[in-house]
């Protein structure tokens, strides 16, 4: 449990063009400066406290946090600017309130106790109200990379089928939410050398959006829509070696893109092994 925690985000020498190509004003307000005055919790439960499990288990963790709430009394004794945001020293104070869950099962099997079925299921969820209409970057969710769905590179697929920005030239995809699905194979090849096969689904979305006067101002493809979800979700699956030292893992995956949500296409075989097909990660530890 965190009682207090206080943040400043400077983000200084921003070059004026970048802001202005961002795909929308929703993302110009990730980038402003702010403080973020606020208070969360950390829970983790799990039925293993072994450092290497080799039986059934199952774990839960989930973070929250808010911030804002209490600055937000003072609003009547702040200043603002000219958008409407109550300042703290002159800089808008950031208000949100954010939730992560992740619940995960490995299962061993009695009649091949070195071989297991891992599976996750995770999910958060960001919501910016009051004195800011978007979330901080840093607060911000992302999807792709060693630990999340391992066909894309971290930051690069999402929100929904939005393609990537062209602003930026280190991929930057954020979203409010994140739903995401995996499901794990895990076996002995020689001695500490173990084999995965891996099958990760999901993305991030946006939520709904308007700015202090309202306009509207939303990227549709970005947006979480349920009759949408799995035309926005993207699929990938894959190989990975890893070399248990029982103490410490180190694993190298293998991601190939199965559904590419931005290009509304699955891909064929011919595709899987492209350049823009696949991807390879370097991980310490596994994924989940």
């Amino acid at each position: 449990w965190t009682p207090v925690r206080a943040n400043v985000v400077n983000v200084y020498d921003m070059d004026s063009t970048f802001f202005r190509s961002l795909s929308s004003s929703y993302l110009q307000y990730s980038y402003m400066t702010h403080v973020d005055i606020g208070g969360g919790i950390n829970a983790y439960y799990t039925s293993n406290t072994a450092t290497n499990p080799k039986e059934t288990y199952f774990y839960i963790r989930f973070s929250g946090n808010v911030a804002g709430n209490m600055l937000n009394m003072l609003d009547p004794m702040l200043k603002q600017n000219k958008a409407g945001q109550s300042l703290i020293l002159d800089v808008p104070y950031a208000q949100y309130a954010r939730g992560e869950l992740q619940l995960v099962r490995t299962t061993f099997f009695s009649n091949s106790p070195e071989v297991s079925l891992a599976a996750r299921i995770a999910g958060g969820m960001g919501y910016a109200y009051g004195n800011s209409s978007a979330l901080p970057l840093e607060q911000r969710f992302y999807a792709g990379g060693a630990n999340s769905l391992r066909g894309w590179q971290s930051r690069t697929v999402g929100p929904g089928m939005a393609p990537l920005d062209s602003a930026f030239t280190i991929p930057n995809q954020t979203g409010d939410l994140r739903l995401e699905a995996n499901l794990e194979l895990r076996f002995p090849i020689y001695s500490i050398i173990k084999g995965a096969f891996f099958v990760d689904a999901g993305n991030i979305w946006e939520l709904p959006h308007y700015t202090y006067d309202k306009s509207h101002i939303d990227n549709e493809d970005a947006i979480l829509t349920w009759n949408k979800l799995l035309k926005s979700s993207a699929l990938s699956w894959g190989v990975g070696l890893r070399l248990d030292l029982s103490m410490l893992v180190i694993r190298l995956d293998m991601g190939v893109k199965e559904y590419d949500p931005a290009a509304q296409a699955w891909r064929t075989p011919g595709q899987w092994f492209k350049r823009d097909g696949f991807t390879l990660h370097f991980g310490v530890g596994y994924p989940f």
